[in-house]
């Protein structure tokens, strides 16, 4: 070489020795140029020393190739500083070595930014769930569902609620069932990961996943989460998790859901969860389903008020008296049948009605 200052321009680094690499100073490596940088074997990128590896600039990690990326060690990568590790090109980056990828710091994680989504599967269980649980939440936005699906059970239980609903609503479905299972646990839920799922999650989710949900974690979903589930979905739910149907969650459903209960989910309604559907949840039921309720759970539609049964239509006030005949009706309860129900009214049940339900009718449609 001519000089300390430019060796660089006579030697290929590629004709280096691994000794000659170790012997190289700080402001050596700072000096070696792209194409120099480039040049190195993968046997020559190993035996860098740490402060080798902290004295290469952004812009000399930019042009390392995949190579040399891959030839990265542990040691080495947790030389690098954050920015440097955000420098890899993204279609680089699956080349490291999972023993690298296991050495990356949350702070480096998170300068990665949207090279997060360039982890491969294989890659993304490497990754330590102590530093992956510190990284910005909005971060796990940047996670694919098949990156989703990679998650081992220590990432999945060091992760906290915000996180998971920074997760993409597409990407959520890559979540498997045992996945979810562990999401399901008391001491997960409680924790508020399950929980913090977003509405537009949970509506993304699939028949597999939710069949996948515990009774006692269906019983524990808050309302919006219970009201965002698809139809046709809710409809697959098996009669272990209908019956595990909350008060408030029966209140929540919409009138689509209801409409999508099958014949074989409404039979395990208990009459307790049959009380605490309205009047329009109540419309909503599928005509050719009303024959499945069975009398124990139309006597549990007794309680109905004046102005809860004004509003039955003709079929469903047929099917109400079937199971209550109207003399067992309170006054307040018939005085609130309309002049339309009481022209449906049979011959034999406006026979069966007492002078106080007659004289009360009277009164109310003076």
């Amino acid at each position: 070489t001519r000089c300390s200052r430019d060796w660089s321009s006579d030697v290929c680094s590629s004709d280096l020795t691994n000794k000659q690499i170790e012997n190289l100073s700080t402001s050596a490596i700072i000096g070696l140029s792209d194409k120099l940088v480039a040049a190195l074997t993968t046997t020559g990128v190993k035996p860098a020393t740490g402060g080798q590896i902290t004295a290469l600039t952004v812009v000399q990690i930019i042009k390392m190739a995949s190579a040399q990326i891959g030839a990265l060690t542990a040691a080495q990568v947790k030389m690098l500083s954050p920015d440097k590790v955000a420098a890899i090109e993204g279609a680089d980056l699956p080349a490291m070595n999972t023993a690298a990828v296991a050495a990356l710091s949350a702070d480096q994680l998170t300068a990665m930014k949207a090279l997060l989504s360039k982890f491969t599967t294989s890659q993304i269980p490497a990754l330590k769930a102590t530093e992956l649980a510190k990284i910005d939440n909005s971060l796990f936005a940047e996670l694919a569902s098949g990156q989703l699906s990679a998650l081992t059970p220590a990432q999945l239980a060091q992760l906290k609620g915000d996180q998971l609903a920074s997760i993409k609503a597409e990407a959520i479905t890559g979540l498997t069932p045992s996945q979810l299972k562990l999401l399901n646990t008391a001491d997960a839920v409680a924790g508020g990961q399950l929980t913090s799922l977003t509405t537009a999650q949970i509506a993304k989710m699939t028949s597999t996943q939710i069949r996948a949900l515990t009774p006692a974690e269906i019983a524990k979903l808050p309302t919006d989460q219970i009201e965002a589930i698809d139809p046709a979905l809710l409809a697959k739910m098996t009669n272990s998790q209908m019956s595990a149907l909350t008060h408030d969650e029966i209140s929540a459903l919409t009138t689509k859901q209801v409409a999508a209960i099958t014949a074989t989910q409404i039979k395990v309604l208990s009459p307790d969860q049959l009380r605490a559907f309205t009047q329009e949840q109540f419309r909503s039921i599928s005509p050719e389903n009303i024959p499945a309720l069975t009398n124990t759970q139309l006597k549990a539609l007794s309680e109905l008020s004046a102005s809860e049964i004004s509003q039955l239509s003709g079929e469903e006030l047929a099917t109400y008296l079937n199971a209550n005949p109207i003399s067992g009706l309170g006054t307040g309860t018939v005085a609130g049948l309309t002049a339309g129900q009481l022209a449906s009214l049979s011959s034999s049940q406006v026979a069966s009605m007492s002078n106080a339900q007659i004289a009360e009718i009277g009164r109310a449609h003076v």
